[in-house]
């Protein structure tokens, strides 16, 4: 029986970073170009994966005060990518 892809989700959480980087690893296979839309889709969600896994990581060893001033930079740099053209 053939198998057939599975389409990527279109939010970043539902796939590990694993299968992000074999995702990424079968479109560079296929000859894709950095520019194609399905491997911008998976670069942006390894980084987007490897950043929430960082967090969780750490999260044990942040204090209130350091998870406040994250959350604070975090939103500063969301305002300031809005506002990017």
């Amino acid at each position: 029986m053939p198998r057939t892809a599975t389409a990527p989700p279109t939010n970043p959480d539902h796939w590990s970073a694993s299968r992000w980087s074999g995702r990424l690893g079968q479109l560079r296979r296929q000859g894709r170009a950095d520019d194609d839309p399905d491997v911008v889709q998976c670069e942006r969600a390894l980084d987007y994966v490897r950043c929430i896994d960082a967090l969780n990581d750490s999260r044990r060893s942040l204090g209130d005060e350091a998870v406040d001033s994250l959350t604070a930079a975090l939103r500063r740099r969301v305002e300031e990518l809005e506002v990017t053209p």
